[in-house]
């Protein structure tokens, strides 16, 4: 756990002169051939690079030899360090040191302001903002070395300091209370169940593995428990929950708006994939310190660039990327850089549409080490989409007098989206186990939306014009306030400004449109700005009456001006370590969802703000680490069980497109309707199932039995997500020839829909009209959805750094999932009125390729 190391293998044979040659290797792989012939090594790549090659084949026999001959053009040596492992050091190392990095294990990111120190010892230090720590002067011998900082799991391990050699270190600490015994069977698996109640990790090799529309980094996460998603958006659904309940934060700040293409239910992130670093999903009772979102919360933190320069470029059907990273002078700091820019028919994968959205983000973040207890980080993302789409289409009649005239149907679209944000964090750490991380930010995002349309059944006009402005600036807090007693509290606080100028007129001679909420003909307007301030306060304390309970307790205030609410949420969770191998685990809370100023749906004629929504979550987890046999390659399987109860108190009202959820205009279709709940249920059971099938296959399963269900004019009407049962399952298979392929299946039930009769209705002037008669809202239900995805990765070695190419199917079966339908009314002889439902589908097959280099 706290180096590096290239272990030999079990069964490795005696030592002896390998018969492939070393010259024309990289380094590392040369010190990798020398551990399967018994040598035990460790080495970081910051001292073995990885530009590293040999270029003269050793001319001695001996392992322990030919490593000397490995590394001496390299300025490199070996040092005998604890339990007989040789370490890999500079050959300038003149002093005993000890030194490293200390990282969270779950996440991976460093881990500023961690107390290090040789236990017994006058020797003591904090990591600086990098996470790095040095200890010079140690005198040659073994000792313990102890990390802690509140919050983690306080390590211990014994280590050999050898005379004139450097001690180098990798040290993961783990973010939750857990007995030694379990930290060890923990460090074989996957790192998916994080050992707090609904937390969810992913690291960036996972993301990107998994099949996903343009390598998206949120497409993925619809194959977790307890989350769904349609085929076309890059939006996800936690327990049954509007998209608009998930926070989504990118180190540390949250994104209000994470989408690109959002004329096509916002189908790709704004976030480059070439960026992230690891993701971690919150699911349900979440602490104190994420507030104003009741559904969920997605921490996604940005990779941390090493020393080294790294450049990677990427190329595929949906887009182009081009990212930088390297280090300031005298290793004050890091910085990453990318641009991405697309243009794809979207829209053609979906329902053979010939509309192409172009897109373009960049990101940017410099990190500066200011002193040893204090950094500075600076952060930009922009996005921006366009859409310039006309369609025609006319049919040639012939008049009575013999002229010919053609009856044309025009569409028309215009829009573009900009998205910017900027954002400081600070971070300093005061004393022991006291920091403060204080932020600063600014948020702009412009919406403009044209569009007309002149049809047979409808015309419209639209101009949507939106621009809202925000600046916030928060403070977190965290303290050890007594070895079994940690503290974390803050505060937020931030404007927000938009002017909204909407306006859109229609006419729809379509009959389906007398269920609408708002009138057939008629004018939209609304032109009007509004200003609110945002407070929050939380405070949360960590307690460990003993080494296997852990409790959690926070509490929240919120204020939004622009309707004077101010709430308080109380939290509270549990953790009882059962056994070295399992766990029980508890949440219970409120959480408060105001509407901000940017959120009022305006397109639907609402003029007003609604009060804040409350969710009381109460959630039951149960995990479980099943050991395998001893002579087994098998990963252990890591299970989880949790029982969850989301009661909803004045949920506010929400317009939903019956019997299609895919419109460029969903305001002006026909089937637009307002759903007006008093309050919301969302229940559930998830089982998950992670393990390994060998060392080549790695698993996750899940089985979801769940339902949500709004009370609606005193009736139990379950939601258009509602889905009874969803079974999913990743496979993931590291194959021969350095290919790696991943295979996702999912099934579920089909999504609510709702019966639709007509009958023929005389009119205020006598005459005969269609009339639709709605059965019982979502009463019945779409044909199952089954869908499994490919992708396919390899990896080249090349002269200049690494090459990867890689496929990806959607919808390998090319299965016919049901994603709505057309309604068309026909008037038969008799006068009776038939509906004609013409099934509409989501994406059929859809391949695509890509290549990435990194150098």
């Amino acid at each position: 756990m706290l180096a590096v190391s290239a272990a030999p293998r079990a069964n490795a044979a005696e030592p002896s002169v390998p018969a492939a040659t070393f010259a024309g290797q990289t380094l590392q792989q040369a010190l990798l051939t020398l551990t399967d012939l018994g040598l035990e090594l460790v080495f970081t790549d910051r001292v073995v690079r990885p530009d590293m090659r040999v270029t003269v084949e050793p001319t001695v026999g001996d392992p322990r030899l030919i490593l000397d001959e490995l590394l001496r053009p390299h300025g490199l040596a070996a040092r005998l360090g604890a339990g007989g492992v040789l370490l890999v050091v500079p050959a300038s190392a003149a002093e005993s040191v000890v030194e490293g990095r200390v990282r969270e294990r779950t996440s991976g990111r460093v881990l500023p302001g961690v107390t290090v120190e040789i236990v017994e010892g006058d020797h003591e230090t904090t990591t600086d903002g990098e996470g790095r720590f040095r200890l010079p002067g140690v005198v040659a011998g073994r000792y313990f070395l102890q990390a802690s900082q509140p919050g983690y799991v306080v390590l211990q391990s014994e280590i050999q300091v050898t005379p004139e050699a450097v001690t180098a270190l990798a040290i993961e600490l783990q973010p939750i209370p857990l007995t030694i015994e379990e930290i060890d069977v923990r460090a074989r698996t996957s790192g998916l169940f994080a050992g707090e109640i609904s937390t969810l990790n992913f690291e960036r090799a996972q993301l990107l593995a998994m099949p996903s529309v343009g390598d998206d980094v949120l497409r993925p996460l619809t194959m977790l428990p307890g989350t769904t998603g349609n085929d076309l958006s890059a939006k996800f659904h936690i327990r049954g929950g509007r998209a608009d309940e998930v926070m989504v934060t990118l180190d540390g700040f949250e994104i209000l708006e994470p989408y690109h293409l959002k004329d096509f239910d916002s189908a790709l992130s704004i976030l480059a994939p070439d960026t992230i670093g690891s993701a971690r999903l919150l699911t349900g009772g979440f602490p104190a310190q994420y507030g104003d979102r009741m559904g969920g919360v997605l921490e996604l933190t940005t990779r941390e660039p090493d020393w080294r320069q790294r450049t990677e470029l990427g190329l595929s059907v949906l887009h182009a990327v081009a990212a930088h990273s390297g280090t300031l002078p005298e290793e004050r700091g890091h910085w990453l850089g990318a641009f991405r820019l697309g243009s794809f028919e979207l829209a053609s994968t979906v329902g053979n549409e010939p509309r192409d959205p172009r897109f373009s983000d960049l990101f940017g973040k410099v990190d500066f080490t200011l002193a040893p207890n204090k950094s500075l980080r600076a952060n930009l993302l922009v996005s921006e989409d366009e859409l310039d789409f006309t369609e025609q289409t006319g049919e040639l009649e012939v008049s009575d007098d013999g002229d010919d005239e053609e009856e044309i149907d025009l569409i028309q679209f215009q829009t573009s989206y900009v998205n910017a944000y900027v954002w400081l964090s600070h971070l300093h750490v005061l004393q022991r186990g006291l920091t403060i991380e204080s932020r600063a930010s600014y948020s702009r995002i412009e919406r403009d939306r044209r569009g007309d349309t002149l049809a047979e059944a409808i015309e419209f006009a639209l101009r949507d014009r939106r621009f809202l402005r925000g600046a916030a600036v928060a403070q977190d807090w965290a303290a050890k306030a007594a070895e079994r007693h940690d503290l974390k509290w803050g505060f937020e606080l931030r404007r927000l400004d938009v002017d909204y100028d909407y306006i859109h007129d229609r006419d729809l001679a379509d009959p389906l449109a007398a269920i609408r909420d708002q009138p057939r003909e008629g004018t939209t307007r609304f032109d009007q700005r509004f200003e609110g301030e945002q407070i929050a306060v939380y405070f949360t304390d960590r307690i460990r009456p003993s080494a296997r309970v852990t409790a959690d307790v926070g509490v929240r205030f919120d204020e939004n001006t622009i309707l004077d609410d101010e709430h308080i949420s109380p939290r509270f969770s549990l953790s009882y370590q059962a056994s070295s191998r399992s766990r029980w685990l508890l949440a219970w809370g409120y959480f408060y969802q105001s509407q901000r100023v940017y959120e009022l749906q305006v397109e639907d004629g609402v003029t007003q703000f609604f009060p804040a929504e409350r969710a009381e979550h109460r959630i039951v987890g149960y995990e479980h680490v099943f050991e395998p046999e001893a002579a087994s390659k098998r990963r252990p399987i890591t299970m989880r069980a949790e029982i969850y109860d989301h009661h909803i108190s004045d949920p506010r009202p929400r317009f939903e497109n019956l019997f299609d959820p895919i419109s460029l205009a969903p305001e002006i279709e026909a089937d637009r309707v307002r759903v007006v709940p008093s309050s919301s249920r969302s229940s559930g059971l998830e089982l998950s199932l992670s393990g390994s099938l060998g060392d080549r296959v790695d698993w996750l399963a899940s089985v979801s039995r769940a339902r949500i269900e709004d009370q609606i004019d005193q009736l139990t009407v379950p939601r258009n997500i509602d889905q009874p049962f969803a079974l999913k399952l990743d496979l993931r298979y590291r194959a021969p020839w350095q290919w790696q392929l991943n295979l996702a299946f999912e099934l579920r039930r089909g999504w609510p829909t709702t019966a639709i009769a007509a009958r023929n209705q005389v009119g205020p002037d006598d005459a005969s009209e269609v009339t639709p008669v709605l059965g019982p809202l979502y009463g019945e239900r779409l044909s199952d959805y089954r869908r499994v995805d490919l992708r396919g990765s390899r990896r080249f070695e090349i002269r200049r750094g690494e090459l990867e190419l890689f496929f990806d199917i959607q919808n390998l079966t090319d299965a016919r999932n049901v994603r709505g339908f057309d309604v068309n009314f026909e008037t038969t002889d008799s006068g009776e009125v038939q509906v004609e439902k013409k099934d509409k589908h989501w994406s059929p097959i859809a391949p695509s390729f890509g290549v990435r280099w990194v150098f």
